[in-house]
């Protein structure tokens, strides 16, 4: 009898497992699902010294049909130092198109730990650019520290298929190395900073 009771039990364990794997699998997708679309991403150094002893670190933190938004992260011991970007453009390589940053001359003023964040929007054609095959871009700009400008820093970028999250709990002053994936955004969206996955 005991063993005739086991083995109809089995069937209902077996039923019940299936039925939290899916549940979790199904909780897993809905928080983070992945899916693929052409974005923006720095290529090679994203990090420079500038102004002796200043750091910049820059990173694509939001990208659509509609361009996409560079954020600088500035790391510096002078404490309290006004920041300012003097200019930044973007060229398309095989378009000879230049793209200025919106909102410029931009200010930021490092605080007590010596670091200070810009978001640097760049509105263009992105879906026709990547329909037209335009992979392949470069971005120049200048910094001006406490009245000093430093020299012009370019970075290679390129436009790729890459994962792409369709949920919130994002913020353009975290990197995507340590997001793993962002969401493709519309206009309005890049041309302001911040959105509603909160803020760091």
């Amino acid at each position: 009898m005991k063993s005739g009771s086991a083995e109809r039990a089995l069937p209902n364990w077996l039923q019940l497992m299936a039925v939290i794997a899916a549940s979790v699998a199904c909780i897993a997708t809905s928080v983070n699902p992945k899916v693929k679309y052409a974005g923006w991403q720095v290529v090679g150094d994203r990090e420079s010294t500038v102004a002796g002893d200043a750091r910049v670190r820059a990173w694509v933190s939001k990208t659509g049909k509609a361009g996409f938004g560079l954020t600088l992260k500035i790391i510096s011991p002078r404490v309290g130092d006004q920041i300012v970007v003097a200019d930044a453009v973007f060229h398309l390589a095989d378009a000879g198109i230049a793209i200025e940053a919106m909102g410029l001359p931009t200010t930021v003023k490092l605080d007590q730990q010596g670091v200070g964040h810009i978001y640097l929007p760049f509105l263009f054609d992105n879906n026709r650019a990547w329909n037209d095959r335009q992979r392949q871009g470069r971005l120049s700009f200048r910094l001006v520290f406490a009245g000093h400008p430093s020299e012009t820093w370019t970075l290679n970028l390129e436009q790729v298929m890459r994962d792409f999250c369709l949920s919130s709990g994002y913020s353009p002053k975290i990197g995507e190395e340590e997001f793993g994936c962002f969401s493709p955004y519309d206009r309005t969206a890049i041309v302001n900073e911040a959105d509603g996955g909160g803020s760091n």
